[in-house]
C-alpha cells in the first residue's frame, strides 16, 4: 500500500510545487496579501489544532466514529465519492430464491434483482405489519450455497406490495439495507467478515460484466433455489462512474430510445453516434443534411428529432436512418423537447419557442 507517510509526502511535494503558480495568478489578479499568515491544511500547528477539535468533539460525543459503506467502481478498482456517482435506469428481472426456513422444508420465496449478492446477506427483512410473514419474525433461514443461518427481521423498509414482500439484506451492497442491520439492536452493527465469499464466487464462471455473473449464477443454482418463472421487473437504478462514455468529439445533445440504447450528436462531426447498452459506440448517422446538430429528442416509437442550429432546420430521423426535414426556416433552433405528438422547438435567433405537431 502507498502508506500514510508516503501520502503525505506526495501532497507536501504538490504543494511546493503548484503553490508559486497559485501566488502568481493571485499577483495577476491584483492581490497583495501577507504570505507570512498563509496556512497550509498540513502545517504542523493548523493540524495539530485540528486534530485537538476533533478528538474533543469524539470525548463530548458531538461527533462518531462508524464504520459506512461506499460507492464502488468495479473497473477502476476505486472508491467513488457521492458526487462522482451517476444513477441510470436499467431493464431487469425478478429472480426468485428460496431461502429454507430452519429445520423446516418451508421457505421464503425471496424476489432480488441482484442474485449474485447472496454471499453477502446478513438476513432478510419482512414487514411487522405484512401478516403472511410477521410472525416468523425472529425465526432463522438458511442462506443459499452458502448454508449459513440467517435471521428473519421485521423492518418497515420490506415493502409488502414490492416483489413477494421478503426482502435479502445485504448491509455491503446497498445503504438501505446498511441502515436496517445498524438499527437492530439485536444485530451487529458492524459489517460481517465477507472474505469467505470469494471462496463460493470462484466455483462461478466470472464475466467483467457483474450483470451477467448475477445471471450465471441463477443459472448455476437454479435447481435448488430459484423458482420459475423469471418475471419482469420495473427498472432498477445501477451507479457508474461519471465519465464513463469519454472521448466523444464535441457533444452536444443526447437522448435514449426504449431499447436502452444513447445517441449523442456531435457538433464539430456532423453525426449522431449511438451507444447500446452494453456500451458498444457506432456512427448511427453521418449526412450532408446534419449541420451543426445542438439538441436530441426522441419520440416513443424510437423517432430522432436533431434541431440543426446551422442549417435553421429540424430534422427527423426514423429507427433506420431515414432523414426528413421536418421543420425550416428557423432562426438558430436550439433546445427541443417531445410531448405525447407534440414537438417544442426553442430558437435563439427569434427568442421565441415554436410547436409542431409530430406524425408517428
Amino acid at each position: 500500500e502507498y502508506g500514510r507517510e508516503n501520502f503525505l509526502n506526495a501532497c507536501w511535494d504538490w504543494t511546493h510545487e503548484y503553490a508559486g503558480n497559485i501566488r502568481d495568478q493571485w499577483a495577476k489578479l491584483g492581490l497583495s496579501v501577507d504570505y507570512n499568515k498563509e496556512r497550509f491544511t498540513l502545517d504542523e500547528g493548523l493540524n495539530k489544532a485540528v486534530s485537538q477539535v476533533f478528538v474533543d468533539y469524539y470525548n463530548e460525543g458531538i461527533i462518531y466514529r462508524g464504520e459506512k459503506i461506499i460507492n464502488w467502481d468495479p473497473q477502476a478498482q476505486t472508491a467513488l465519492s457521492n458526487e462522482e456517482v451517476i444513477y441510470k435506469n436499467v431493464k431487469g428481472a425478478f429472480y426468485h430464491l428460496k431461502y429454507y426456513l430452519e429445520d423446516s422444508e418451508e421457505y421464503l420465496d425471496v424476489a432480488t434483482t441482484r442474485p449474485e449478492t447472496l454471499f453477502g446477506d446478513t438476513a432478510v427483512a419482512v414487514n411487522p405489519e405484512d401478516e403472511r410473514y410477521n410472525k416468523l419474525i425472529g425465526k432463522n433461514v438458511i442462506l443459499p450455497i452458502v448454508n449459513k443461518l440467517i435471521p428473519i427481521v421485521g423492518d418497515m423498509h420490506a415493502d409488502p406490495e414490492f416483489g413477494t414482500g421478503v426482502v435479502k439484506i445485504t448491509p455491503a451492497h446497498d445503504p438501505n439495507d446498511y441502515e436496517v442491520i445498524y438499527k437492530l439492536a439485536s444485530l451487529s452493527a458492524k459489517l460481517e467478515d465477507y472474505t469467505k465469499a470469494a471462496e463460493y464466487i470462484s466455483l462461478i464462471p466470472q464475466t467483467s460484466d457483474y450483470y451477467k455473473n448475477g445471471q450465471q449464477l441463477a443459472e448455476s443454482i437454479k435447481v435448488q433455489t430459484v423458482t420459475p418463472p423469471v418475471q419482469s421487473n420495473p427498472p432498477s437504478k445501477i451507479a457508474q462512474q461519471t465519465g464513463i462514455y469519454e472521448n466523444i468529439l464535441s457533444p452536444t445533445g443526447i437522448t435514449t430510445d426504449r431499447q436502452g440504447n444513447i445517441y449523442v450528436s456531435t457538433f464539430s462531426d456532423n453525426s449522431i453516434i449511438k451507444i447500446t447498452p452494453d456500451n458498444k459506440r457506432i456512427v448511427f448517422l453521418k449526412s450532408s443534411q446534419i449541420n451543426g446538430p445542438i439538441s436530441l429528442a426522441s419520440d416513443d416509437v424510437g423517432n430522432i428529432y436533431v434541431s440543426n442550429y446551422n442549417a435553421n432546420n429540424v430534422l427527423k430521423v426514423t429507427p433506420q436512418g431515414v432523414v426528413t426535414v421536418l421543420v425550416s426556416k428557423l432562426d438558430k433552433p436550439y433546445g427541443l423537447h417531445v410531448d405525447g405528438n407534440m414537438l417544442f422547438i426553442s430558437c435563439q435567433g427569434s427568442n421565441s419557442i415554436y410547436r409542431q405537431k409530430i406524425a408517428r
